[in-house]
């Protein structure tokens, strides 16, 4: 059998397509922990303790992303390895953006009543921050894994930092575009930048990965059932040789 290397070649298309999901995920953050966060320190003055927390609260949970890139490689989900779960999570952030919205309104109103708790704002906010953070962390380790897969070996490095980098460069145009969008708190205009995110992010989620993992398969002439008899024998090798190194 030739070796993957031989089988799979490098596409700019493909790696670029695939980049292009990092203009969502940039989207997303920006409008969580830049201007959600800001709107709640600054213009309801909510303490910065419990806003930085939910805030944290992904990181908190960060070993889900451990599990989720452990089950992406051992166990398919809907027939797919990668794919499958990085919808999953993404889905998940998306139902989290309406969430984080409906809080700061309700922030908002009592703001304009002198007062800076509401309780059913804090529930949608942690529930906001849940979701996000989750999603966030289950379609991570998939998505890195599957812009590994889409390149020979020798070029995964140049894969993984191309992602990486395009997520950097977004994290200044989306910061940028929407610092002039929303000037001054409006909530027609949060509301807007909410859909934006929703509309646009969604899409280069789908679009990014749409076929993708099924396309790599093909290339490389193996069936999923293969693929994870490969992934299979590599983990037994690799605990084999670190048995011996200890021995």
């Amino acid at each position: 059998m030739k070796s993957e290397q031989n089988q799979l070649s490098f596409s700019v298309w493909r790696l670029l397509r695939l980049s292009s999901f990092q203009i969502g995920s940039a989207m997303g953050d920006i409008i969580v922990t830049s201007i959600w966060n800001r709107m709640m320190i600054s213009q309801f003055g909510i303490p910065a303790m419990p806003v930085s927390l939910l805030i944290a609260l992904r990181y908190l949970l960060s070993p889900l992303s451990l599990w989720a890139g452990y089950r992406s490689d051992t166990r398919p989900f809907l027939g797919m390895r990668r794919t499958s779960y990085i919808w999953l999570g993404r889905g998940l952030m998306v139902l989290s953006l309406p969430l984080l919205g409906w809080s700061l309104m309700r922030f908002a109103a009592v703001h304009e009543l002198g007062n800076n708790f509401d309780g059913l704002g804090w529930v949608l906010a942690v529930l906001s921050s849940l979701l996000y953070g989750i999603g966030t962390l289950i379609s991570g380790s998939p998505y890195l894994a599957l812009v590994r897969d889409s390149v020979p070996k020798s070029r995964q490095g140049l894969a993984i930092s191309t992602a990486e980098t395009v997520l950097i460069i977004f994290f200044a145009i989306v910061g940028i575009t929407f610092s002039f969008w929303l000037k001054e708190f409006d909530p027609v205009v949060f509301w807007e930048m909410v859909l934006a995110t929703m509309a646009i992010g969604g899409f280069f989620w789908v679009f990014s990965i749409w076929g993708v993992e099924r396309s790599i398969r093909q290339q490389k002439g193996i069936s999923l059932e293969e693929e994870l008899a490969a992934v299979a024998q590599q983990s037994s090798e690799s605990s084999l040789v670190v048995t011996m190194r200890r021995i």
